[in-house]
């Protein structure tokens, strides 16, 4: 990839970062409502940590997918086990949902590698 794609991916990595934070962390009574959007609360959980580690993949090529993930998934769990000091609530299974999204990026990336892996196979045959 280019430098400059790379550049650009981390960006969009930080910004997705500091959306999530944002989002995690704002009081119950605050006006921001992105209920909207995404009504089921778990649905953006799973569209939230599917769009940070799709980017981080692209933003850290040197970075294993095991290394990713499990960062995202801990990163997923500190915010949620942090979240009482502002008002909210710990809740397990947003921790599994954000799991889920992550599960489904690493799903999509061993697929394409062993499509690939057929793919070359065939070809030598």
């Amino acid at each position: 990839m280019l430098i400059i794609g790379v550049w650009a991916a981390r960006m969009c990595f930080v910004l997705i970062i500091a959306f999530l934070a944002f989002f995690s962390f704002i009081g119950p009574e605050s006006e921001v409502d992105v209920r909207s959007v995404i009504p089921w609360d778990k649905a953006r959980h799973v569209a939230a940590y599917f769009s940070l580690t799709l980017v981080g993949l692209l933003a850290f090529p040197n970075l294993s997918l095991i290394t990713l993930s499990g960062g995202a998934l801990i990163g997923s769990a500190i915010i949620e086990v942090t979240q009482p000091a502002v008002g909210r609530t710990f809740d397990l299974d947003d921790v599994l949902a954000n799991g889920f999204g992550i599960l489904a990026v690493a799903a999509c990336v061993l697929l394409s590698n062993f499509r690939e892996t057929v793919r070359a196979k065939r070809r030598k045959v």
